[in-house]
């Protein structure tokens, strides 16, 4: 767990938080997978890092614009509550919307003949 569980644990000011300030994401629960969907605005895709653990998705991201409203740098630990195949996580970034598609472990569809 290490990293990702001290992660969860602070907020974006370092401070004990379970809940980050900034919260633009939404986490879309479908049989076989999570889809996670991030609005990063005014992020290059080079300044976006992902990690993937066993319940958790992080986002670290820098934003190259500097407004009031928007964070400088991003930090988004995403606890999901089922275990995800690590190995299997891919992610697409387009327009600002990085989307994250997460296979459940051990879940798959069975046809039924």
């Amino acid at each position: 767990m290490g990293i990702f569980f001290s992660i969860a644990m602070k907020g974006p000011e370092g401070k004990l938080s379970m809940w980050p300030r900034w919260k633009r994401y939404h986490v879309e629960e479908k049989p076989e997978e999570y889809i996670v969907y991030v609005e990063l605005p005014g992020v290059k895709k080079e300044d976006i890092e992902l990690y993937a653990s066993d319940h958790m998705i992080f986002v670290r991201a820098k934003s190259s614009i500097k407004l009031p409203s928007s964070p400088e740098a991003i930090e988004l630990p995403i606890r999901l509550e089922d275990s995800i195949d690590v190995d299997a996580v891919h992610a697409k970034y387009e327009n600002g919307l990085l989307t994250v598609r997460a296979p459940k472990r051990g879940a798959r569809r069975i046809p039924i003949s």
